[in-house]
């Protein structure tokens, strides 16, 4: 796992963190975009800059399919109000 940079998106800054994964022979790139400072919510969060900027640092091509989207934090233990209440993506073409 590397970290790429910290990047600015609607003024929020993210760490960005990026691996290539692999698994049957097949392999993709991972990224994650964690904020910097913890949020409580996000209200019409736009995704096309991420996008934009992952294609920036070549681990996105406009021609390949997006197969997921997450939202949330790793598993932990105790992890008491860390829990995503609403999630809903609109929009995708």
């Amino acid at each position: 796992m590397t970290r790429q940079s910290r990047v600015n998106i609607e003024g929020v800054a993210f760490d960005v963190m990026s691996w290539r994964a692999f698994h049957n022979n097949t392999h993709w790139n991972y990224v994650a975009f964690v904020a910097v400072h913890p949020r409580t919510f996000f209200r019409n969060l736009w995704l096309n800059p991420f996008f934009r900027y992952t294609e920036r640092i070549g681990k996105l091509s406009r021609n390949w399919y997006l197969t997921s989207i997450d939202a949330g934090f790793e598993l932990v233990s105790g992890g008491r109000g860390l829990a995503i209440e609403n999630y809903s993506l609109t929009g995708v073409r």
